[in-house]
């Protein structure tokens, strides 16, 4: 600074500027002239930040968490549905054995020397159990997410069918549990029209599962192929917003420092040259006194 002000005195004939114009102030040798110039740049980039920040927490929140927990919960919900429709094959058939155990209709006594049933009463116990489990998978939260409103409908509330299947899917399965457990262990050998109509309705309920299964396969491929569609919308918005925003607060800004550097620049190059002219001119002046003292 000191520098700057013996240049401007010595060289430029500041001093000599303010004597001609009293408007001009001397410069105030403890006065110190700051340039909060860094803000500008801090300020920008500090709000870029910010944005690309809260665009982050968003995706993640919003979109990331939720295609997770869609991708990962569709196989255990597509995996229990076939499952289930197993075990309600399975549970007919413990059912219907456990009833006719002590009946010449019986498996055991048909196959004497070779029974592959160790205990039809704790098979059938075994497969009840699998389906609490298996129902249990299919009424989570997250797995409700990949089923239209359609679908919840059919599973949850009501469709087209028998008295036992117009209170959904959901609540038929638990039907033929029940049903299963009263033909299983009633000590008694249950009529033959109430097997036949057990049967008939454990061939509808997998009918209306299979019908039910498809659905699910397409629909929820669906929904994950939406959310996932709305992540790369969000995504492109993004990018497209923060070009937006290079293009009308970043590089204006960056244009205009650049013009003040260089106008700096041009003006850096002007100085030398007036320095030496205000140095030719004090050395021209300096020798015209002396010639004109040494005529006197």
């Amino acid at each position: 600074m000191q520098m700057l002000k013996e240049r401007l005195l010595e060289h430029h004939e500041i001093s000599r500027a303010v004597n001609i114009n009293p408007g001009l102030q001397a410069v105030n040798s403890n006065s110190c002239l700051c340039f909060e110039h860094s803000s500008r740049y801090v300020y920008r980039i500090f709000f870029i930040f910010i944005f690309v920040g809260a665009v982050y927490i968003v995706s993640y929140s919003v979109f990331v968490i939720s295609l997770s927990e869609l991708l990962i919960y569709r196989p255990y919900m597509m995996k229990s549905i076939e499952q289930q429709k197993a075990q309600i094959i399975h549970l007919s058939f413990f059912a219907i054995e456990n009833d006719i155990q002590k009946s010449n209709y019986s498996i055991s006594e048909i196959l004497k020397s070779f029974y592959p049933i160790k205990d039809p009463e704790n098979g059938l116990n075994s497969i009840i159990e699998d389906i609490k489990m298996s129902r249990t998978i299919e009424n989570t939260k997250n797995t409700l997410k990949l089923l239209n409103e359609k679908l919840r409908v059919m599973i949850f509330e009501t469709m087209e069918g028998s008295t036992f299947t117009r209170l959904g899917i959901y609540r038929a399965a638990e039907f033929l549990r029940q049903e299963s457990v009263f033909i299983g262990f009633n000590n008694k050998q249950n009529r033959r029209d109430e097997i036949v109509r057990f049967l008939n309705e454990t061939i509808e309920f997998n009918t209306h599962l299979q019908y039910v299964t498809d659905e699910i396969k397409t629909v929820s491929a669906e929904v994950i192929k939406n959310k996932l569609t709305d992540f790369i919308v969000f995504v492109v918005v993004f990018c497209f917003g923060l070009a937006l925003m290079y293009c009308t607060i970043v590089y204006p800004f960056l244009r205009s420092e650049l013009k003040t550097i260089t106008n700096i620049m041009k003006i850096l190059t002007i100085l030398p040259l007036q320095t030496n002219l205000n140095y030719s001119t004090g050395l021209s002046k300096n020798f015209s006194t002396l010639k004109h003292s040494e005529k006197n």
